[in-house]
Formats: C-alpha cells, sequence, structure tokens
C-alpha cells in the first residue's frame, strides 16, 4: 500500500511555548492541529478508496520527499 499525505509543518512549527499560570508549558499549534486533521482526512480516503484491506504485521515504512526539499527530514543534507 502506499499512501500520499501532505508535508508537515518543520518541527519548530509544531509547538509553541507560552505561560499559564506563570510557568511555561509546551501546547500543539494550530499549525500543527491542521495538519494532523488534513493528514488523517487524506489517509481515510485513500485507505477507502483501496477497499480498506487488512493490514498484516510486521509493518514496514519507507518516507519519500522531493530530491530539492530540505525540511527537518534532510537537516540540510540533499538527497542525490
Amino acid at each position: 500500500m502506499t499512501f500520499d499525505l501532505p508535508m508537515p509543518p518543520t518541527s519548530n512549527s509544531m509547538f509553541a511555548t507560552v505561560m499559564i499560570k506563570g510557568k511555561p508549558r509546551r501546547i500543539t499549534t494550530r499549525e500543527y492541529k491542521a495538519w494532523r486533521v488534513a493528514a488523517g482526512d487524506t489517509l481515510a480516503r485513500q485507505y477507502a478508496a483501496m477497499g480498506a484491506p487488512a493490514v498484516h504485521r510486521p509493518v514496514a515504512l519507507t518516507i519519500r520527499v522531493g530530491m530539492n526539499y530540505t525540511g527537518d527530514i534532510s537537516k540540510g543534507r540533499r538527497c542525490r
């Protein structure tokens, strides 16, 4: 099975620090919450279009990004 999901926000954009009762707290950003909803909807649509096949264990995961992608996954290293 192959699923195409939208790219997530950078890890710096996933969480924010806010002060709650005088103490710093890490919270999930709106951008990250919106991506999780979009990715979940996309995954559900693609899985349903495949006829909701059974998934057996073990499962392997491969992440593929475009050749010029330099986000969090590559940490500045270019794929060749």
